[in-house]
């Protein structure tokens, strides 16, 4: 769809088809689109939400041929204490883990 100044419409300009009342959706835009650039910063702001309390457990998979592989790039293979309070240690075939 697209704006044309004053509604929006599909893309060949025809109207967009009717609704059921109450309907919601999602808009996604350039950023660059929104002319007031007090609403532009509010919508492009930075934002932290917390997920996990600390102290909060994390078990993370890891697939079977990747454990103890030592050409793997990024696997983490010792305790891992995060920012946020969280630790948790990776194990591999003959070291159980902790957490």
């Amino acid at each position: 769809m697209r704006f044309d100044g004053a509604n929006f419409v599909l893309l060949d300009g025809s109207p967009l088809p009717k609704l059921q009342t109450g309907t919601t959706g999602e808009l996604v835009l350039r950023a660059e689109a929104i002319q007031d650039q007090l609403v532009r910063a509010r919508f492009t702001q930075d934002d932290l939400l917390p997920l996990l309390d600390k102290g909060s457990r994390v078990f993370v998979g890891v697939g079977p041929h990747l454990v103890g592989n030592p050409n793997v790039d990024g696997l983490l293979r010792d305790v891992v204490e995060h920012r946020l309070g969280w630790r948790a240690q990776f194990a591999w075939p003959g070291r159980p883990a902790s957490y």
